[in-house]
């Protein structure tokens, strides 16, 4: 029995440690901007929803999980781009991305210990994984450019006017971040990544031997807004 009493204390010692240490426990959900194509797209800024737990371990580390998601069927973000098939082949498409997610893990570092002020800045690593789809819809497929007077082909190989083909997009992204938080209540961050796409064609694209969908960029900024609710310890 006298076991089991002091069992008892050390397990509320050192939970009540750890709550000292725990002020920043809770979850979180708010919204993101983030980049995906460079300036040749006409939208190359994704807006998405986010939810994610975070919990401190020590007086300045904070571990935080975040899930973002796209609530609407289709990113706001298409381009119409041409591409020069083959020497008298020009197909005019339009690209679209859409059911934008991702899973990112991230550690905060904070300058400033979290019992001294209730507002902390601090700087972050992370690690994300997102997917997508990017949708290449056939417009035109044509001897000229432009459509300059030129005659229109119904078909190219595997691909037709008229018709769409689905790409699959995944994205590995190593990032950093400058955040200001206030307990678990508010959080405000702006970072970088260094992004590792890989994009899988729809096979009657890859089958004709063309690749439609825009390239990520290699490296994109990030901007990010969330409001949540401790856990009460």
């Amino acid at each position: 029995m006298k076991n089991k009493y002091i069992l008892t204390l050390a397990l509320f010692l050192s939970m009540g440690r750890f709550g000292i240490f725990a002020q920043t426990a809770g979850v979180t959900g708010g919204t993101q901007w983030l980049w995906l194509y460079d300036g040749s797209y006409n939208n190359p800024v994704t807006w998405t929803y986010s939810v994610g737990y975070q919990q401190s371990i020590l007086s300045k580390i904070c571990l935080g999980v975040v899930f973002n998601t796209s609530l609407n069927a289709d990113l706001i973000g298409h381009n119409e781009i041409e591409v020069k098939a083959e020497p008298g082949v020009y197909i005019r498409f339009q690209n679209a991305i859409s059911k934008y997610k991702s899973l990112s893990f991230e550690s905060r570092y904070f300058l400033n210990d979290f019992d001294e002020v209730p507002v902390g800045v601090y700087i972050a690593s992370s690690y994300k994984y997102g997917f997508f789809n990017s949708t290449n819809t056939i417009l035109v497929i044509s001897d000229e450019p432009g459509m300059n007077n030129g005659s229109a082909y119904p078909f190219y190989k595997q691909i037709a006017s008229g018709l769409s083909y689905e790409s699959a997009c995944s994205i590995h992204s190593f990032g950093l971040k400058l955040g200001l938080m206030a307990g678990p209540m508010f959080n405000f961050y702006m970072g970088y990544d260094y992004n590792m796409p890989f994009i899988t064609e729809h096979q009657n694209i890859t089958n004709s031997n063309l690749k439609l969908s825009p390239p990520v960029i290699f490296s994109s900024f990030n901007l990010g807004l969330s409001l949540g609710f401790g856990l009460g310890y």
